[in-house]
């Protein structure tokens, strides 16, 4: 069953990433609105992308000295801020701050939030647990662009953002309804070595855990293919292929859709199959369905390439996100999400910077297909690197 708290922290995780989710095919669009040239996207996202890299591994190794609902409540502040100012953006230099800004804080959320709703919990309920946060997570990404592409059905895109901006107040209402666990947390910062520093520390022990580095080195190989899609496709669509504003929100809310339903389940069986084996499948999808992407220009195979994209986020959603959970300790839990979160957003920097140097340089085939290698790449560093008997050792000693 779901307690009020973990309800209310699956509510504010919603909350976050519907609007990320819902911003994120309209803001390169908005940019060009606004007068930025393809390069430019590229290098704002990549810009924000590289800013949030930097902070990213330290706030992962305070985020409980903190707290995690103070992470949290942060998170959906700066939320709040930034789709604000989008309404009063006029010049191009402002989205360098902007995009950064959201950059920094959204990925803050996930390190806080998993480690929440994970602590404690036994290896036979870790699927289920884990299956309904991601998949409340996923029912954002599925709403977010639905909700935006309906609204730009009747309104411009900066009107857009000054509602979205509303929601994050709905989150913070739902984060002060519960308080958290104050001796949980110095439980676990005396579990800390006192020679060294928690975060030398900490860092030394992921360093030396060869799960961790698979998952990282695998991630920004995906965070690189996936910045092709949410930075240069939506240009591209629009303007080569003439395919609307919502018609664009709809294929990533079908992509979204694909992922929502898909979590849940995965979470249920993914104990019985093995996380190695439901990850590498979803890197074969991925890879699968930016091939589609590269050899068409048609809308409905776009959608055909979206379910499967879809299908396969939702499957390595769950299971990376098992498998860098139960392969480090409790007290380290925090910092290694940051840690994977951290190169996650290294290859979106390399994607994002990528995709706006190309755009006009090759074809958007060509640059698919790149993205599809990327994949196939980082489906070799799972198989190679990953080792399931590591993870199962911890995940029964967490239990």
């Amino acid at each position: 069953m779901i307690n009020r708290k973990l309800f209310l922290i699956l509510f504010s995780g919603f909350i976050i990433f519907m609007i990320f989710n819902g911003i994120k095919p309209i803001q390169p669009l908005f940019m060009v609105e606004v007068g930025a040239t393809e390069i430019e996207v590229g290098l704002i996202f990549s810009f924000s992308s590289f800013v949030s890299l930097l902070i990213r591994i330290p706030m992962g190794a305070i985020t409980d000295r903190i707290g995690r609902r103070t992470v949290i409540m942060i998170t959906l502040f700066f939320q709040f801020i930034t789709t604000t100012l989008f309404f009063f953006v006029y010049d191009v230099a402002w989205f360098y701050f902007l995009i950064t800004l959201q950059a920094m804080s959204t990925p803050l959320f996930n390190p806080a939030a998993i480690s929440l709703v994970s602590d404690g919990v036994s290896s036979e309920t870790i699927g289920r647990i884990m299956g309904i946060y991601y998949t409340f997570m996923g029912f954002g990404r599925l709403v977010g662009p639905i909700f935006s592409g309906v609204l730009t059905e009747y309104i411009v895109f900066r009107q857009v953002f000054l509602v979205i901006s509303v929601l994050p107040i709905l989150g913070l209402l739902a984060t002060t309804r519960w308080k958290e666990d104050q001796n949980r947390d110095k439980n676990l910062q005396t579990q800390e070595a006192p020679k060294d520093s928690p975060m030398r520390s900490s860092f030394t022990r992921i360093l030396q855990t060869r799960n961790i580095i698979g998952i990282c080195l695998s991630r920004i190989t995906w965070a690189i293919a996936t910045a092709v899609l949410y930075t240069i496709f939506p240009i591209w669509a629009k303007t080569d292929l003439f395919i609307t504003t919502s018609m664009i929100s709809l294929l990533f809310s079908i992509m979204g859709a694909m992922d929502s339903f898909t979590r849940m389940p995965i979470g249920m069986i993914a104990s019985k199959i093995g996380f190695k084996k439901l990850l590498i499948l979803s890197y074969c999808l991925a890879g699968f369905a930016f091939f589609i992407f590269s050899v068409t220009n048609v809308y409905h195979i776009f959608i055909i390439a979206m379910v499967i994209f879809g299908l396969a986020w939702g499957i390595a959603i769950v299971s990376d996100g098992l498998i860098l959970t139960v392969s480090v300790e409790p007290r380290d839990k925090s910092f290694a999400i940051a840690i994977g979160g951290a190169l996650f957003t290294l290859g979106n920097s390399v994607g994002s910077f990528m995709s706006g140097v190309t755009y006009n340089v090759l074809s958007m085939s060509a640059i698919f297909q790149i993205a599809s290698g990327m994949l196939f790449i980082g489906m070799c560093t799972l198989i190679l690197i990953i080792k399931e008997k590591q993870f199962i050792i911890y995940a029964r000693s967490s239990g």
